[in-house]
């Protein structure tokens, strides 16, 4: 692995190069599939410089160069999509929100997590994945599995925010059939596309708990009939 950081991102970029390798390793073992990749921990300055995604600290993969980008601070953008969503949280989800994130809820640790999704996107495949949303599914399920396996204390601070966005109704989105997710980013915004994440994590909990790593290796073989049932419960 190689790194690339942005002066005084030192220490952040240790701790997430840590995190990156683990969840390789057992990504590794899980899949029988080692792969490489290059970690950019980056200030707001030099985020142009090397990625073409507009919007900053938001954490993505290349798949093309093998690259993960990650902003030198904790994302903040998801602070927008708790504000625009937070009316439709039930109470339960509000309570749970504040009991894992604070009062008011922080989410930085939650951006943070999302770098072992953005890892999923670099694992070799026997097959691609027909659609967009099989594709997040993978990424989520291995997402879920590291964590259930490798950092339960962590799992809560990736599903909390998931399960209260699964509040939020189909009718408060612009786009939310399965087919319909490439689009959402353009149609809806950066909180529609969210939406789709936060119930793909969700069935990702679901299909990880029923069938675990079996599912997993079935999605990157490129067989989604394992996804059947997550097609079917879509709202």
């Amino acid at each position: 692995m190689t790194t690339v950081v942005s002066r005084g991102a030192e220490a952040r970029a240790e701790a997430l190069g840590a995190r990156a390798e683990r969840a390789r390793a057992w990504l590794a073992d899980q899949l029988g599939a080692p792969f490489s990749f290059d970690l950019f921990v980056l200030d707001e300055d030099e985020w142009a410089d090397h990625t073409e995604i507009p919007v900053y600290a938001i954490p993505h993969a290349n798949t093309d160069s093998g690259k993960i980008v990650l902003g030198s601070q904790p994302a903040t953008l998801f602070d927008s999509v708790r504000a625009q969503f937070w009316p439709d949280f039930g109470e339960g989800s509000r309570d749970a929100m504040h009991r894992v994130y604070g009062d008011p809820p922080m989410l930085e640790a939650f951006a943070d997590l999302i770098l072992v999704h953005e890892l999923l996107h670099l694992v070799p495949r026997g097959e691609s994945l027909p659609l967009m949303w099989h594709e997040e599914l993978f990424a989520n399920l291995g997402a879920v599995g590291y964590l259930a396996s490798e950092e339960p204390d962590e799992l809560p601070v990736y599903m909390t925010f998931c399960h209260a966005g699964c509040d939020v109704p189909p009718a408060h989105v612009a786009c939310s059939t399965l087919v319909d997710m490439a689009a959402s980013f353009e149609e809806g915004g950066f909180a529609n596309y969210v939406w789709y994440q936060f119930r793909l994590v969700v069935a990702a909990e679901r299909l990880w708990n029923t069938r675990g790593v079996a599912a997993l290796q079935a999605l990157q073989a490129g067989e989604v009939d394992v996804a059947a049932e997550v097609e079917r419960d879509w709202p």
